[in-house]
């Protein structure tokens, strides 16, 4: 008789994500540029994160802002994208969860004028946010709203709105 190795073995990171408490997670929204004379865009987020107890996580997510164009002058827009890192606080009532996170934004500018680069800028300024997330009954999968603000960030303070959903590997 043929022995088949553990599936440990054959698939050693699906072991890792089925005995922790790790998930993943996307969401989309619209940033908000607290810049008077400034569109606001549409706004796309991946995030995966670390379940360190109950009450707390740790989270990185990477965030494209999308691309800022200046109302009344055609062409000169900005393009902001960049990778947060932040702690997580949850509250859990039932299947609804309420957090609040702080963390850094690790950001990239390019501005362009028609179709010409005019320079990029690249900083790290503080990030807050405040949200809940919603447990589908025996599921894996949360769905989460959320509101972010970034401070400074290209010579602007950012404001985030976005609807996700969040899938948490591990035995349930």
């Amino acid at each position: 008789m043929i022995r088949r190795p553990p599936r440990s073995t054959l698939f050693p990171y699906t072991t890792l994500f089925r005995s922790t408490k790790w998930y993943i997670g996307g969401s989309a929204g619209n940033t908000d540029v607290e810049v008077a004379g400034w569109d606001d865009d549409f706004s796309i987020k991946g995030f995966g994160g670390y379940n360190i107890n109950n009450n707390i996580a740790v989270e990185a997510a990477f965030i494209d802002f999308g691309s800022f164009d200046l109302k009344g002058s055609p062409g000169i827009s900005i393009d902001v994208a960049g990778v947060e890192t932040s702690v997580v606080g949850k509250l859990s009532i039932g299947r609804f969860s309420l957090f609040g996170k702080v963390g850094v934004l690790f950001w990239d500018s390019e501005e362009f004028d028609t179709i010409f680069f005019r320079g990029s800028k690249s900083g790290v300024d503080p990030a807050v946010g405040l949200g809940f997330e919603y447990n589908l009954k025996n599921s894996r999968w949360n769905i989460r709203a959320e509101w972010q603000k970034f401070q400074d960030v290209a010579n602007s303070d950012l404001e985030l709105i976005s609807v996700g959903a969040r899938f948490n590997f591990g035995i349930k």
